[in-house]
């Protein structure tokens, strides 16, 4: 019945060309021995969990939209179903992703992939069977391969798909362990810093606390200095305000004591010439702002003079009562004093001294030569003669005495008694000193009763009311800070509590790459930016880092990959000023992947498709690093 029920398949190869047929046949062949029990004992490319659903005499789509099919229709090489289910085991329904071909891989890791990699000439399940049918339907493609990679320039061997799931699976079990065990260490090393965060959180919370209770007095004090300070602002402004209309008033009266008449006569086409406009005349007082024309009427006759000043609309403010009072005539003291006589010759400056001066030469002289006894007379000898007289004498006694001044007490008793027993010209001396120490007696009383130094003045209620509104933004700016540090890090993040403090660092290609984790990020000297937040899990931002030139701020987006220690794997920059980091940290260890791998899985198509872009990005970057990161520069 078999063979009836193939060959039945068989007859739809009627209007088929006899290539086609040819092909159609070897297709149908593998089918048949697949479907029919004689080579296979499951349908090809499906999942143990699914094999009940392409048993039986007909097969329905999975997705239920279309008839019946009979069992021939499975793997025959015809998509007959949308959702691709009649070809589990071949690429006819490539495409879609709701059919996937699965590889068994005994002794490794099962997995699925897409309908487009069965059948391609590339192995993709380790045990080989997801290019059977594609050997089934070409026996010589070992030599086609061959001659097309050598061609190619690739490697010579010969098309094969061997089964190398065993060793794959040492390798799978030894890489499994590992992560394992670094999974463990990082959820543990997670949960001791997120039980160090909470307990850090708690002693700000207190810290928080405290400083609240030390605002309410501080803000007390605020309000009353505010007071005190809002009534000497009105104080200070009531002054100003007085003061500023003395002087005005006083403007005023001035400006029409030397232009009783004055008056601004306004005139239109933006200049002093243009016609008359009376109602927009105004007093000379006001100051006129820029954009209006006329001139200033300082007469007051209503028509503008030779020397009356007039404006257009680009000229500066201007006020009248300034413009037409009289210029006074600024005379130097120069230009005061004399500087000629009627002969207009210079006078000559002659000081007191010059004149004492004149002539003491010859007096001197004529003095010099008079007799010493004239007419019984001594010769006068003035008072600085007599002074200067034996002055170096006396000077070398003064320098004597100074060098004995501090002889002892038994000394000083001696000397009183011999100045007692002394001649007059000796008391005369002890007269000089007694007046010196009563000098100097004088002299600490008028020292002691000297005004003392300016005490400091005393300050304002303004002044008072700045430093009471510091204390207040002092500890309201501690407070924003540390409930920033709890804020930081949300609850479902505390995980990464750990990197709090952190710095990591990387050289990639010509520049260093710093992280302080919760604060900022840079690239030598240049800032990437400050910390922005986490933007859902595994992710985070840097942010409002240093403007690139004619582009952005710059900024640094995180990838978190779970490691034991943080550091820094690779840094890239996808976009212009936007880099972005991968960077290990415990806190992306999770207790589903620690499952995960703990158990049997099934590789997904695009897990393994993710696994091997890693692998290709891991391979590019060591080959291409220095280049890459010049080129970013």
């Amino acid at each position: 019945s078999s063979h009836v029920e193939c060959q039945g398949k068989w007859l739809r190869e009627g209007s088929m060309s006899p290539t086609m047929r040819q092909t159609h046949f070897r297709i149908q062949l593998l089918t048949c021995l697949g479907t029919c029990g004689v080579a296979f004992s499951a349908v090809l490319g499906v999942a143990p969990a699914d094999e009940a659903r392409y048993s039986g005499t007909t097969f329905s789509c999975f997705s239920g939209d279309e008839p019946a099919l009979p069992t021939q229709a499975i793997n025959d090489g015809f998509c007959d179903c949308a959702d691709g289910s009649d070809e589990p085991g071949s690429g006819a329904c490539a495409g879609q992703e709701k059919t996937l071909f699965y590889c068994k891989n005994e002794g490794s890791t099962p997995r699925r992939i897409y309908a487009s990699r069965v059948g391609d000439g590339i192995c993709d399940c380790c045990d080989g069977s997801d290019e059977a049918e594609l050997a089934a339907r070409h026996p010589n493609l070992g030599r086609e391969m061959q001659q097309t990679r050598t061609w190619m320039g690739t490697s010579a061997t010969p098309f094969t798909c061997s089964d190398t799931c065993a060793e794959q699976g040492r390798l799978e079990q030894k890489e499994k362990a590992r992560r394992i065990e670094v999974l463990k260490q990082g959820i543990a090393k997670q949960d001791e810093g997120r039980q160090k965060a909470i307990a850090r959180r708690q002693e700000r919370e207190v810290e928080i606390k405290q400083l609240e209770s030390e605002l309410p007095p501080l803000q007390e004090a605020y309000t009353q200095a505010k007071v005190l300070a809002d009534v000497e602002r009105e104080a200070q402004k009531a002054a100003k305000e007085a003061e500023e209309a003395a002087k005005t008033k006083a403007d005023v009266d001035q400006c029409y004591v030397h232009s009783p008449a004055c008056m601004w006569r306004q005139t239109g086409s933006c200049s002093p010439e243009g016609n008359r406009e009376p109602d927009k005349d105004d007093n000379c007082i006001k100051t006129l702002p820029l954009g209006s024309s006329g001139f200033c009427d300082c007469n007051g006759d209503g028509v503008k003079g030779d020397t009356e000043m007039g404006y257009d609309c680009d000229a500066p403010s201007r006020n009248c009562c300034e413009v037409c009072a009289p210029q006074k005539e600024v005379v130097s003291e120069e230009a005061a004093e004399p500087t000629s006589v009627s002969d207009g010759e210079e006078k000559p400056q002659v000081s007191e001294y010059s004149k004492w001066m004149d002539g003491a030469e010859e007096k001197l002289a004529d003095q010099s030569e008079e007799k010493p006894e004239e007419n019984g007379e001594k010769p006068q000898v003035s008072e600085y003669s007599k002074w200067m007289d034996g002055a170096e004498e006396k000077l070398a006694e003064d320098q004597t005495t100074d060098s004995t001044a501090g002889a002892d007490d038994s000394n000083a008793e001696t000397s009183k008694d011999e100045n007692a027993a002394a001649p007059a010209e000796d008391q005369n001396t002890d007269s000089t000193a007694g007046a010196d120490s009563g000098n100097a007696e004088t002299s600490k009383e008028e020292t002691a009763a000297s005004p003392a130094p300016d005490e400091p003045k005393a300050k304002t209620a303004i002044e008072q009311e700045a430093e009471a509104k510091e204390k207040v933004d002092e500890v309201n700016r501690k407070v924003a800070s540390i409930r920033a540090k709890i804020d930081a890090i949300p609850d479902e993040y505390l995980g990464y509590a750990g990197l709090d403090g952190v710095e990591i660092s990387k050289k990639i290609g010509e520049f260093d790459y710093k992280i302080n984790f919760f604060q900022d990020a840079k690239q030598d000297y240049t800032s990437l930016g400050s910390w922005g937040g986490f933007d859902g899990p595994g992710k985070a931002t840097f942010e409002g880092g240093t403007r690139c030139w004619d582009g952005p701020e710059r900024e640094l987006k995180i990838v978190f990959k779970c490691d034991v220690e943080a550091q820094i794997l690779d840094v890239i920059e996808p976009s212009k000023c936007v880099y972005q980091a991968t960077v290990t940290a415990a806190g992306a260890c999770t207790t589903e992947e620690l499952e995960l791998q703990s158990s049997s899985r099934v590789i997904g198509p695009k897990e393994e498709l993710e696994t091997n872009l890693a692998e290709e990005d891991a391979w590019e970057i060591d080959q291409t690093d220095s280049a890459r990161h010049a080129f970013l520069a």
